[in-house]
């Protein structure tokens, strides 16, 4: 009886040792795929980041042009927006009222439209976000076709055209740029970045922490930066080159489009 265990263990090794090997290979494979998808997700983060600054420096284009060149209306930035709405019906003036609700409604409607695309139960996954980039650039190209073939100052059905164009966009984007992070962070609400840049800059002074703690603040800054940049752009540019200027916000979200692909391609996501 000894002998015969003794001749089952040993032809029982093999498989002891072949299976050890598959669990030594396994062990290896799960350690080179960790650092692999860690690449991959700085890669989207970056390109994430780069996406938002050239969406929020459309925004900020968008919100000087239309408020100089539109009588009086944020196509992007719809607090202001409610705001001179309310302002306009209470001193009876139902024309710029009724620019500025145009202006809420279409907004309103660019949101619907792209939570129906990427609704949010499917915030996991970034195929949506292409074809609201892709949405966004056809009504702002649309947009920048209408404009660029009116006279100046934009008059009549013209105008609302315009107006209902780029807030329709505006509302796309704001769906696309919560698709494009995790954070939360919108490139056509520039205040809830500035809150979130103070609470933690602040807490990191009562803290005496280092400067490298305000780095979950990053993409909130460079968000903030590029508003600020395309607002600027727009305020050089809108009174001299404003057939140009027209152009500029559907050039930059043209950017962060070919920038989210570019991002597509080290994962393989599609």
């Amino acid at each position: 009886m000894k002998m015969l265990a003794a001749s089952y263990l040993k032809c029982k090794q093999p498989d002891l040792l072949g299976g050890s090997s598959l669990v030594k290979g396994a062990t290896f494979t799960s350690k080179l795929r960790g650092p692999m998808i860690l690449a991959s997700e700085e890669s989207h983060a970056s390109y994430g980041g780069v996406n938002l600054a050239w969406l929020s420096l459309a925004s900020g284009c968008i919100d000087v042009l239309s408020f100089i060149e539109l009588k009086d209306l944020f196509a992007s930035a719809m607090t202001g927006n409610s705001a001179l709405l309310a302002l306009a019906m209470s001193r009876g003036d139902w024309l710029a009222a009724s620019r500025s609700l145009s202006a809420l409604l279409a907004f309103a409607l660019g949101v619907a439209l792209a939570t129906l695309i990427y609704p949010p139960e499917h915030q996991s996954t970034r195929s949506p976000t292409r074809w609201l980039l892709v949405l966004e650039l056809i009504f702002l190209v649309g947009c920048s076709i209408l404009w660029g073939a009116s006279s100046r100052p934009v008059e009549g059905i013209v105008l609302y055209g315009v107006i209902v164009l780029l807030a329709f966009s505006m509302g796309i984007q704001a769906v696309a740029a919560r698709s494009i992070n995790s954070l939360g962070i919108n490139t056509v609400v520039i205040t809830s970045a500035l809150i979130r840049i103070v609470i933690s800059a602040t807490d990191a002074f009562r803290r005496r922490a280092e400067l490298a703690s305000l780095s979950n603040i990053k993409l909130d800054l460079e968000t903030l930066a590029a508003y600020g940049c395309g607002a600027a752009v727009a305020g050089m540019l809108v009174t001299n080159h404003l057939g140009t200027l027209i152009w500029f916000p559907a050039a930059a979200v043209l950017v962060a489009l070919v920038s989210s692909e570019l991002a597509r391609k080290p994962g393989g996501s599609t």
